[in-house]
């Protein structure tokens, strides 16, 4: 749950930056 909570947040932060 951790991992998954992990990339999901590493996505969100991926696409604010772009």
């Amino acid at each position: 749950m951790i991992f998954f909570a992990t990339c999901c947040r590493s996505l969100i932060l991926f696409f604010s930056l772009s």
